[in-house]
């Protein structure tokens, strides 16, 4: 968050940089033209210009140098506001990614409940989620992998693989946090947010061995 500040300062920094030399120069040209105008009032009669072609040579280099050194230094409007509006357009984009909103970590302990529904002994669900554990553990470590390569196909299938397994046994916990990391798979790919969903899993299945003494 600091080094994110830092930056924003230092684009406002640059852009109030680029826009006061903008005024400068915009300054300049109107004080020059307010020179020249009583200077072309006083000619009454036009002056005829020549028109010759540019000379070239060794002996005209060094003049052409010196008529390009007496030139004002500056950038065009166009140029400074093209400056402006990209210096802009990134602190925007840094106040965005800013301000993306993490999922929380909202979700109650697992349950085998459906298991017991279907009739199955107690004894017998929690064997059944003694028996998910390893499995799911082996499929983190493999979407830990994909999260690496940002293999959002591989990603999705091993989420879709995990959820269908829990859902089938209970509710509540890793089947809930599963749902929603699979769901937004689907339609987002941020890094932040990929992350702490991933950091959600961890402590779900931690939260899971725990529970069931695995």
């Amino acid at each position: 968050m600091f080094a994110l500040s830092i930056i924003i300062i230092f684009l406002l920094i640059l852009a109030f940089i680029i826009y006061r030399e903008y005024k400068n120069e915009k300054k300049y040209q109107q004080e020059r033209e307010a020179h020249q105008k009583p200077k072309e009032k006083r000619s009454a009669r036009p002056v005829k210009r020549k028109t010759t072609l540019p000379k070239t040579g060794p002996e005209t280099d060094s003049e052409n140098t010196k008529e390009a050194e007496s030139l004002p230094i500056g950038l065009s409007k166009e140029a400074i506001e093209k400056k402006f509006t990209e210096a802009k357009k990134q602190t925007e984009a840094l106040h965005e990614k800013e301000t993306v909103k993490l999922p929380k970590y909202e979700y109650q302990a697992f349950s085998h409940n459906r298991l017991v529904e279907m009739g199955f002994p107690e004894a017998e669900a929690q064997e059944f989620v003694l028996e998910l554990i390893p499995l799911i553990e082996t499929q983190i470590i493999e979407l830990k992998a994909a999260m690496e390569s940002h293999d959002m196909t591989a990603m999705d299938h091993i989420t879709h693989d995990i959820k269908g397994s829990s859902s089938n046994i209970g509710t509540g916990g890793i089947a809930d946090l599963i749902a929603d990391f699979n769901a937004y798979i689907k339609t987002g790919n941020d890094p932040e947010i990929l992350s702490a969903y991933f950091e959600h899993l961890e402590r779900s299945y931690a939260e899971l061995k725990k529970q069931y003494n695995a």
